[in-house]
């Protein structure tokens, strides 16, 4: 039962440690161009579309981030501690 347990914990912090740079990159782009598109994240970070909705869906479970309007002439707005940080264009 210990190797499974060393396992999970080795998965969660390896999990940890290769998402937090995507994050991190997905919110520098978006605080640059809240218009961007998944697609056109992809494109710039060099992931899947699939990846970039992977790490957005995270981050908009976790109330960083939001997206405001249609899909393809909205924007996304950063959420800091309960307060909104709008970035409009």
């Amino acid at each position: 039962m210990k190797f499974n347990t060393d396992i999970d914990s080795f998965t969660e912090k390896a999990t940890k440690e290769t998402t937090s740079k995507p994050i991190d990159k997905i919110l520098n782009e978006i605080k640059s161009n809240p218009s961007t598109t998944i697609s056109g994240l992809a494109k710039i970070l060099r992931l899947t579309d699939d990846g970039i909705k992977y790490h957005i869906n995270k981050l908009k479970s976790e109330g960083v981030i939001r997206h405001i309007g249609a899909r393809k002439s909205g924007r996304w707005e950063i959420i800091k501690k309960g307060s909104v940080e709008r970035v409009d264009i």
